[in-house]
């Protein structure tokens, strides 16, 4: 299976090879955050990735999957290194900042027109089928 973005443009109208090639100004913010970030990212895109191959998913929906995973921890840009870089235990305060992350990550993409159709999928990464997760609540129904 290609891992790379299909031939055809993209629901926003970006050729996704203009989407390629912006994608690495995030990965390069996520670096310069923090370079654990970058790794964490990519190794949920192949978790991601090899489970769309195994439930042999469509190229669109691997393509649309391949960046929300890429991308999933965008918002963490909105909190603060001294939270993300803590050695000890997060206080409330400090975990309902990182709380925040999804959130921020859907408004972020939201905004940038090539990522639009893949905001709330991103921001959906720590939902719980029970409902329990976070930023929205969703549950399997």
């Amino acid at each position: 299976m290609t891992l790379s973005p299909s031939s055809h443009r993209n629901a926003s109208g970006w050729p996704p090879s203009t989407v390629s090639t912006r994608s690495h100004a995030p990965w390069h913010a996520f670096d310069a955050k923090s370079p654990w970030t970058l790794r964490h990212s990519e190794g949920v895109t192949d978790i991601a990735l090899a489970m769309a191959a195994h439930l042999d998913y469509g190229v669109d929906v691997v393509r649309d999957l391949r960046w929300a995973s890429l991308l999933h921890d965008i918002g963490k840009l909105g909190v603060s290194n001294l939270i993300l870089d803590k050695p000890g235990r997060l206080n409330g305060d400090e975990w309902d900042q990182i709380r925040r992350h999804p959130a921020y990550t859907v408004d972020i993409l939201s905004r940038v027109a090539p990522f639009r159709d893949i905001a709330a999928l991103a921001s959906a990464h720590h939902e719980k089928l029970d409902g329990t997760g976070y930023h929205r609540g969703l549950t399997a129904d």
